[in-house]
C-alpha cells in the first residue's frame, strides 16, 4: 500500500523516509508541501502530482544574439506576470520564453520575438510582409484587390495595412496611404474595392499600431484602351 504524507518543508533540503524496509523519496510541489510516496507502489495506485509540482510556475527568458549566436539568460517571470528587466548590448536579438524545468531540457515555444538594441533603446521590428497580392478581373464598379498575411518568424502581426494607388511604378509609399484597411486575422483573405477607372499601379503593405511599415508589395492595375461601351439596342424585324 502507498504511504502518503504531507508536511511543510524548507525548499532547499532533501530528505528520505523510511516505511519498514521500503524507501521512499521525496516531491517537493510549489506551495512548499512534500508528498511522500513508496516507491514499491504501482503508479495506478499514487495521487499523481503534474509536473508543474517539480517547479517553479512560470517562463526563463533568454536573448539570442543573431549575429554572434550567443544564448543570455535574462532571468525568470512568473506565470501571469507580464513584465522583466534586463540590460542588453546594442545589436539584434531572439527573445524566447521557454517553459522554467517543464517537459524536457531542450523543449522550446513556436514563438520568439525579434528585437533590435540600438543607443540603449528598443527599435520596433518589422511587421510581416504582405502576401498573395492579386487583382480580380475589371467589373462595372472597378476592381477588387485582395491580399493575406501569415505569422513570420522575426516579425511583427499587423495592425492595419497601407494602401497607394499611383499613375507610375514604382509606387511613392514615403507619404500617407491613399486607404487604409484594419488587420484581421492571419491566413484570411482582405479585400479592397478600388474604382478603378484607368490604368494604376497599387502598392499594399503591413504597419504596426505604431505606424511602423513591413515589406512593400505592388501590382500593376491593367486598364483596357479606348472607352468601354455595348453594342446598340437592336429589335428583331420579321422577314417579310
Amino acid at each position: 500500500m502507498s504511504v502518503i504524507i504531507n508536511a511543510t518543508w524548507s525548499n532547499g533540503d532533501n530528505a528520505t523516509w523510511s516505511n519498514g524496509d521500503n524507501v521512499a523519496w521525496v516531491i517537493y510541489t510549489s506551495n512548499k508541501t512534500i508528498s511522500i510516496y513508496d516507491i514499491n507502489d504501482t503508479r495506478s495506485n499514487k495521487t499523481v502530482e503534474t509536473h508543474n509540482v517539480f517547479v517553479s510556475d512560470g517562463w526563463m527568458i533568454y536573448a539570442r544574439d543573431v549575429a554572434t549566436g550567443t544564448i543570455t539568460e535574462l532571468g525568470f517571470i512568473e506565470s501571469g506576470e507580464t513584465t522583466l528587466s534586463a540590460s542588453l548590448a546594442d545589436g539584434t536579438y531572439d527573445i524566447e520564453a521557454r517553459p522554467n524545468g517543464n517537459y524536457w531540457d531542450d523543449c522550446r515555444v513556436a514563438k520568439v520575438m525579434r528585437v533590435t538594441v540600438s543607443g540603449g533603446a528598443v527599435s520596433a521590428e518589422a511587421p510581416v510582409p504582405v502576401s498573395n497580392l492579386a487583382a480580380k478581373d475589371l467589373k462595372k464598379y472597378g476592381r477588387d484587390i485582395t491580399w493575406t498575411w501569415f505569422s513570420t518568424f522575426g516579425a511583427s502581426d499587423p495592425h492595419d495595412f497601407a494602401i497607394w494607388i499611383s499613375d507610375t511604378s514604382p509606387v511613392v509609399t514615403s507619404g500617407d496611404p491613399d486607404y487604409t484597411m484594419i488587420a484581421g486575422v492571419a491566413g484570411r483573405v482582405h479585400l479592397f474595392r478600388y474604382a478603378q477607372v484607368a490604368a494604376k499601379y497599387v502598392a499594399v503593405c503591413a504597419r504596426d499600431s505604431s505606424g511602423n511599415k513591413g515589406a512593400v508589395s505592388e501590382l500593376t492595375l491593367d486598364y483596357p484602351s479606348g472607352s468601354i461601351s455595348g453594342p446598340d439596342v437592336q429589335w428583331g424585324v420579321p422577314s417579310e
